[in-house]
């Protein structure tokens, strides 16, 4: 296996709660709850879940938008979750984050040649000739004709919008990018185009990807290690194709089930279909035992009562009681 880019080790992000008159802390909201991964340089990790399973909170404390409440982020083995200033200025310029929704990620009063040169403008990257010539060669990349520079971001389609996103977020040429559900609020097909664009820079650019999804037909197409989260922890981490056809825990499968297909060839393929009764539980009151037992078609007796451990199955990480028992 080549070298992480990226090793992340107990991480977690709670955000308070506070009441009364003083505004006294009266509890937390846990939205990442103690995760560890690493992502292989020039790899993609996919990290799937529903909302409220902690997804979003893991790629914006990767990219130091929060900052972590516990654990480490070793980026090339310096530890970001530490820095500040113009330490993380500097690591922003080689970890960079598109956006869910490119229509409130891009500011509508600017043109677009301003919201593509703003990295380069804040680390003072060459003259304002080279930063036209660099915003120039991005556009092109991105497949979107140069007088679209001179544009606002209302006259552009939510596609051309995304391709605007990934221009600024690659401009710099960074290591990481982390990709929020890129695709989320696009049309099936301009989907394809986007993840088709992204995986072309990634091969071009050598960067390395954490795509963020509900998504998993998409995941399927673009990840080469994909991570399972449920209610702020990790439930499942595997190879892709092992995921997909060997997937242990009950939340994985039930996600899998639910796929989308479009023949019996694509049907056959998916585990037997499972519904997940009632919702996930609040973050800021995590039940005892294992977190998704409330919800578990195959939970035990013991699901209720302790938390399970991630358990390594050559190779293949599970949080599951039964594959505990199986052991």
């Amino acid at each position: 296996m080549s070298e992480p880019l990226l090793q992340v080790r107990d991480l977690k992000k709670y955000f308070p709660i506070t009441g009364g008159i003083l505004k006294r802390k009266i509890g937390d909201v846990r939205a990442v709850d103690g995760v560890s991964f690493d992502v292989i340089r020039g790899d993609t990790l996919a990290v799937v879940g529903e909302s409220g399973s902690g997804k979003t909170t893991v790629g914006k404390t990767l990219i130091r938008i929060f900052k972590p409440t516990e654990g480490s982020i070793l980026f090339e083995n310096d530890d970001i979750a530490k820095l500040e200033g113009n330490a993380l200025k500097n690591y922003r310029r080689m970890a960079q984050m598109v956006f869910q929704d490119p229509t409130s990620s891009l500011n509508p009063r600017r043109r677009i040649l301003d919201i593509v040169m703003d990295p380069v403008n804040v680390h003072e990257i060459g003259s304002r000739r080279e930063r036209y010539e660099m915003v120039a060669r991005i556009m092109d990349r991105v497949e979107l004709p140069r007088d679209f520079l001179y544009r606002y971001p209302h006259s552009l389609s939510g596609g051309q919008k995304q391709r605007v996103g990934i221009a600024r977020a690659v401009i710099m040429n960074p290591a990481l990018v982390i990709l929020d559900e890129p695709t989320a609020s696009l049309d099936v097909s301009v989907q394809a185009n986007i993840i088709s664009l992204l995986k072309e820079i990634q091969k071009e650019y050598g960067l390395t990807y954490v795509f963020i999804s509900h998504n998993l037909s998409l995941v399927r197409n673009i990840a080469d290690r994909v991570m399972v989260m449920y209610l702020g922890r990790a439930m499942e981490m595997a190879p892709t194709k092992e995921l997909f056809t060997n997937p242990m825990h009950p939340y994985t499968i039930a996600l899998l089930s639910v796929i989308p297909t479009v023949s019996d060839e694509e049907e056959k393929l998916l585990p037997e279909r499972i519904k997940l009764e009632g919702e996930i539980p609040s973050s800021v009151r995590i039940p005892k035992g294992c977190r998704f037992a409330s919800r578990c078609p195959k939970a035990l007796d013991s699901c209720s009562l302790d938390e399970p451990a991630l358990v390594d199955v050559g190779g293949h990480l599970v949080r599951c009681h039964q594959l505990e028992k199986n052991a």
